[in-house]
């Protein structure tokens, strides 16, 4: 299976790409537009990045990402490029991921978000195995609440970043979380690793 991956440095002062950076749901809406599918078909993920030169917005997917589905102007590509999927058992490798962290609650069935970092960070590190990754160093910061309007309401999603190392124990399950991401709220900028 081929991944590919595109940074795009959105363009602040275009008026769809404001909204869409303000909005995680149209952001969700505008990512699926560039690979013509759902997401889930098209094992898409995604994420905002803050950089010093502007908002980076890096889109993944096993399918082609088609530029051309975005208003001109919008954005401006950085890079485009496969994501490596043979990683070798015993690598060390420096990872990152921002999160939606939950957990279920027993007596109504819901999903609610984590918001202690000594949760979010058992959290991840319950994750990480079954990602293929034996973690050595985990780093974990609250981001800002991802917001949006759904068609069944508003929307707020939990975002924290985790950074740090880990050593490869499991190639092919680092491969397929890889492709398929960790954790929920993956149509909202989260998963991504």
């Amino acid at each position: 299976m081929r991944v590919q991956q595109v940074l795009l440095l959105l363009n602040p002062r275009h008026p769809v790409a404001a909204e869409d950076m303000r909005d995680v749901q149209r952001m969700h809406v505008r990512t699926c537009r560039m690979v013509g599918t759902s997401r889930a078909d098209a094992r898409l993920l995604w994420r905002l990045l803050w950089r010093i030169d502007g908002r980076i917005l890096l889109v993944q997917a096993a399918r082609r990402i088609d530029l051309s589905e975005l208003p001109d102007g919008y954005a401006r590509l950085i890079e485009q490029r496969d994501v490596p999927l043979d990683w070798q058992r015993g690598a060390v490798v420096r990872w990152e991921l921002v999160a939606n962290p939950t957990k279920c609650e027993p007596r109504t069935k819901r999903r609610i978000g984590l918001s202690d970092p000594d949760a979010c960070a058992d959290w991840i590190e319950s994750r990480l195995p079954k990602a293929g990754l034996r973690p050595t160093r985990i780093d974990v910061w609250q981001l800002p609440l991802g917001r949006g309007c759904h068609p069944r309401g508003d929307l707020v999603v939990g975002r924290w970043l985790f950074r740090g190392i880990a050593v490869v124990d499991d190639p092919e399950a680092l491969a397929k979380a890889l492709v398929n991401g960790i954790g929920k709220a993956k149509a909202y900028g989260a998963g991504l690793l």
